[in-house]
Parts: C-alpha cells; structure tokens; sequence
C-alpha cells in the first residue's frame, strides 16, 4: 500500500487532506458482494466436495458415510457416491454463495446505516437546540 501514501516513515508523516481522505476511504471500503459469495461458494464446494472424495479413497468397508448421508436432507439428489461428490459441490457452492453474499450485505448495510447516522448527528443536534428555543 505504498503506492497509496499510507507506508512507514517520513513520507507518511506529511500527509495532506487528501491522503487522509483516502484513508478515509479504504477504512469504510464497501465489501464487494459478489466476490465474497464468489469465495465463499468455491471454498464451500471444494471443501465438501474433497471430503466426499476422500471418504469415498479411504473407504475400507462397513457403513459408508453416515453422518454425509443426512445431507441428503438439505441437497437435493445428494448421496454418498461419486455422483453425490459433483452433486454437493453444486449444492455447497450455491449454499456458500448465498451465505458470503448475505454477509456482504449486511456488512454494507449496517455500515451504511453507520455513516448515516455519523453524518445526520450533528444536524440533529441543531434541530434539538432549536426546537427547545421554541
């Protein structure tokens, strides 16, 4: 973040009204929606989409996957199996968008709600002296 004025040193000491702002700036960055459920879904995905497939290497007889199969609850044609590996890394990663999504959303919205309420105080403030004058 150098190339931004916001390092170490003298440099960072001199800072004018603009390098403030800019800090300013990147300290109440919105997060990007999209991205986040983006991540979040690939990481869900993968992730139980490996697990299935390293339950299905290691398998060495008895019961397979008790505790996977009651996803087939919530995931829609899910089974422990080959197939059931592509199908959770679907369901998973629709459900980790969803998720990353929503929690993009309200971070914005509440910080949203925040800087609102940060700007509207001090007008507040002067319609209260003004309506106790009256």
């Amino acid at each position: 973040m150098r190339y931004l004025g916001i390092g170490c040193g003298a440099r960072s000491q001199t800072l004018t009204g603009r390098g403030n702002r800019l800090r300013l700036m990147l300290a109440f960055a919105p997060i990007n929606t999209r991205s986040l459920g983006l991540g979040c879904g690939m990481l869900a995905g993968i992730s139980l989409a490996s697990a299935m497939i390293f339950l299905l290497l290691t398998y060495r007889g008895g019961p397979l996957g008790p505790n996977l199969s009651i996803l087939s609850n919530f995931f829609f044609g899910f089974s422990v199996s080959w197939r059931g590996a592509l199908v959770s890394l679907l369901w998973s990663g629709i459900a980790g968008y969803a998720t990353g999504w929503l929690f993009a959303f309200i971070c914005n919205l509440v910080l949203v709600s925040y800087l609102l309420l940060i700007k509207t105080k001090p007008e507040l403030q002067q319609y209260k002296a003004f309506v106790e004058h009256l």
